[in-house]
């Protein structure tokens, strides 16, 4: 699924103007899509988690960016780069 960078542009102007906390209902929208897409849910768990550190969320919001933009799921390297072990896995709130 490809998204239109442009609004991905548009919410990575607003993150770093607002903060998440200003944006929250956009970027669980993308969670949304994501998801769909087949994004790698741990990615979208940070995206998504408003208690994960900003920068973490922000890496997050780069990564998927990248992933839906360019129409293609994460390689198998770096979903093993990014993968927590089974009981360290957050929650997807998409």
């Amino acid at each position: 699924m490809n998204i239109d960078s442009a609004r991905l542009d548009q919410l990575a102007r607003r993150i770093d103007a607002e903060g998440f906390g200003g944006v929250e209902q956009d970027i669980h929208r993308l969670a949304g899509d994501a998801n769909t897409a087949g994004i790698n849910a741990v990615l979208l768990a940070v995206l998504t988690d408003d208690r994960a550190p900003q920068v973490a969320r922000a890496r997050a919001f780069g990564m998927v960016a990248g992933a839906m933009t360019h129409g293609s799921r994460l390689t198998a390297a770096t979903r093993g780069a990014v993968e927590a072990p089974d009981h360290e896995r957050p929650t997807v709130h998409a």
